[in-house]
């Protein structure tokens, strides 16, 4: 028998005992129970748990528990930057939960958790976030410490004013960017020659620093992303994730300008000679304002990294196939490229909407 009765407490408790795959033995006590009956029913529970392979011995506190699960599977296996990001999520999970153990938790508690956290972050943070933790409880229950993943079948809650805008160049704007950049390069300062190539590729500016002349095939104009260049730590890293290794297809206008580097260093496709640094997002940045600037284009919010909005536009315009623009921005799936580029994607239906419109009324006309 597994349910006994305190004679000093006079209240019962549960003691079991049990042998794991190795043969080695392990017990639980469980105290505290006014009534026998409440005692039985905690005992049936544990008997339950132990015969599916849940450990009831490990109850960890969840934000340190996925701490260990971001040290153990996340920090050589992702990018710094993403690595930032997971550590970050910790943040919340000890402001909110505390020494909350995992499995005090459930569905109801972790939608109040996302109901809070969304208030004060938009959507793209928040869908993020909830597929960190999500991992993270799912690996819990291969560990063998819950059954259930209270992270399926909630409501996400975000804040919309907290949406970052975007702001989109015309596809003349992108044409006349380019032929500015093209203009007024110089081969001792390459930032112009990274700000062509991410408008011609889509890549993210960590790629083009990335580069080394070996990833370059001047024969068939095609680039090979397998690496990305980590300004924090002023070294090479993994890409963001395996899927943005791949290989791109370049101009020739644009290849052919990135023979003119040649000069700068020996393995480094985009060094800064002069100072001996990569353009960095500050400088990116700058070069692109000072250009837009001169081009009369008011684009206050426009950014590096908006340049692969503008290759998503470009595809499109070309009615380049949704899965070969995936596949040229890194991204796993058609539906991440149609989430992430909505604007353009909407732009693009409308568009293809009206022809079919237009066509038909022509067929049809009496």
């Amino acid at each position: 028998m597994a349910v006994y009765k305190d004679k000093k407490t006079k209240t019962w408790f549960v003691k079991r005992s049990w042998y794991d795959a190795h043969k080695k033995r392990h017990y639980i006590t469980r105290r505290g129970f006014k009534t026998k009956r409440e005692a039985e029913k905690v005992n049936v529970k544990l008997a339950a748990q132990v015969n599916d392979g849940i450990d009831v011995t490990r109850d960890p506190v969840f934000a340190d528990y996925y701490n260990e699960w971001v040290k153990t599977y996340k920090e050589n296996s992702v990018a710094p930057n993403t690595l930032r990001q997971y550590i970050l999520a910790s943040t919340h999970l000890q402001h909110y939960f505390g020494q909350t153990t995992i499995k005090s938790i459930n569905r109801s508690k972790y939608q109040q958790f996302i109901n809070w956290f969304g208030k004060n972050h938009a959507k793209s943070t928040v869908v993020k976030t909830n597929r960190f933790y999500k991992s993270c409880v799912s690996s819990a229950i291969e560990d063998g410490i819950i059954t259930r993943n209270f992270t399926d079948h909630i409501t996400l809650a975000y804040n919309n004013d907290k949406a970052f805008k975007v702001t989109y160049l015309q596809a003349d704007d992108i044409t006349r960017l380019f032929n500015y950049l093209y203009d007024h390069r110089r081969p001792q300062y390459t930032t112009s020659y990274m700000l062509m190539l991410m408008i011609v590729t889509g890549l993210r500016e960590s790629e083009v620093a990335g580069l080394t002349w070996n990833n370059i095939y001047f024969s068939e104009n095609l680039i090979k992303v397998e690496k990305s260049w980590v300004y924090s730590q002023k070294d090479y890293g993994p890409t963001k994730n395996e899927t943005s290794q791949r290989i791109v297809s370049v101009p020739q206008i644009m290849m052919d300008c990135i023979k003119e580097l040649k000069g700068n260093h020996k393995a480094k496709v985009f060094w800064y000679p002069s100072y001996k640094i990569f353009p960095g997002h500050k400088s990116l940045g700058a070069g692109l304002q000072i250009a837009l600037k001169n081009l009369n284009i008011s684009a206050p919010g426009f950014h590096p990294h908006s340049l692969r909005h503008s290759q998503v536009a470009l595809l499109l315009q070309a009615n380049i196939p949704i899965y070969d623009i995936a596949k040229r921005l890194g991204h796993s799936t058609t539906r991440t490229t149609e989430q992430t580029y909505a604007y353009e994607f909407k732009k693009h239906r409308d568009l293809m909407n009206q022809k079919i419109n237009d066509a038909l009324d022509k067929s049809l006309k009496k």
